[in-house]
C-alpha cells in the first residue's frame, strides 16, 4: 500500500524535514506550528502546548500511534487491521470499519505482493471513510487538539489496513485549515464528523485470457466535515 497524494481539496505544501506556520482557525486565528520530523513523527504547537505524534508499526497488522504532551498522560492508540479495531489508552476497544474489513477478508486471496510481467490494467475508485465526532471523542483521553485528532484518524485508517506514506502530514494540514474541528469534537455528536476520501488503485495483471493477480494500493485525496 504505497502511494502518495498529488491532488487535494485543501492546500498542501512540502513537509519533509521543513517547518511551516498555518493559521489554526479552530483557535480563533491563533497560529499552530507544525514540524514534520519524518513521515511518522510530527511536533505540533497549539496555544503554546507542544505535542508529539509518533506512528510505529508493531507488526504487519498492528500499528501504534502515540500523542505526547508535556505534563499530561500520553494518548496511546493501537490498531488491529485483522479485527478492524482500535484500542484506546484506557483499554476501550472501538470497532472502526467493519464493512471494509469484511470486504478485505472476503477478497484476501486476490491481493498479492508480487511483480508481474503481464500487462497491468488499473482502476481507481474513490473510497469514503466517515468517522463521527462521537467516535473520535471516545478515542481521546485528556486533551482535544489537532495533534490528537490527527492521531485518531491515522489509527482508524490503519485499522482498515490503510497505510500511506506522508499521511500524517496531510491530515494535520487539512485539520489545521478546518474551522471548528476541535469544538465539534468536544461536543461529540454522532451524526456529524470527519470524512476522509481515499483513492483505491487496483492493478489487475493480464496475459492473454489469463489473469495474473490483483494488487491494491491507496492514496490520500481529501478530508472534509460532514
Amino acid at each position: 500500500m504505497l502511494a502518495l497524494v498529488v491532488v487535494m481539496s485543501c492546500v498542501i505544501t512540502s513537509f519533509a524535514e521543513t517547518q511551516s506556520k498555518y493559521e489554526n482557525l479552530s483557535y480563533n486565528g491563533e497560529k499552530a506550528l507544525i514540524t514534520m520530523i519524518d513521515n511518522n513523527t510530527a511536533k505540533v504547537i497549539e496555544n503554546g502546548q507542544v505535542s508529539e505524534i509518533k506512528i510505529k508499526e508493531i507488526s504487519k497488522n498492528i500499528t501504534r500511534v502515540t500523542v505526547s504532551e508535556l505534563g499530561k498522560e500520553s494518548l496511546v492508540l493501537t490498531s488491529n487491521s485483522i479485527e478492524g479495531t482500535v484500542t484506546t489508552s484506557d483499554g476501550t476497544i472501538i470497532k472502526v470499519d467493519e464493512s471494509f474489513q469484511n470486504d478485505l477478508l472476503n477478497n484476501s486471496s486476490l491481493y498479492k505482493d508480487e511483480m508481474f510481467v503481464f500487462a497491468a490494467r488499473s482502476t481507481i475508485t474513490k473510497v469514503e471513510k466517515k468517522y463521527s465526532y462521537a467516535k473520535i471523542k471516545k478515542s481521546l483521553s485528556e486533551a482535544v487538539t489537532i495533534a490528537a485528532i490527527a492521531g485518531v484518524l491515522v489509527t482508524f485508517l490503519a485499522a482498515s489496513g490503510i497505510a500511506i506514506p506522508g499521511l500524517l502530514a496531510l491530515i494535520i494540514d487539512c485539520l489545521n485549515a478546518s474551522l471548528g474541528v476541535i469544538a465539534m469534537t468536544m461536543r461529540g455528536e454522532s451524526d456529524k464528523g470527519l470524512a476522509v476520501i481515499l483513492n483505491k488503485i487496483q492493478n489487475t495483471a493480464h496475459h492473454g485470457n489469463e489473469t495474473g493477480g490483483v494488487t491494491a494500493s491507496w492514496s490520500f485525496n481529501s478530508l472534509y466535515k460532514y
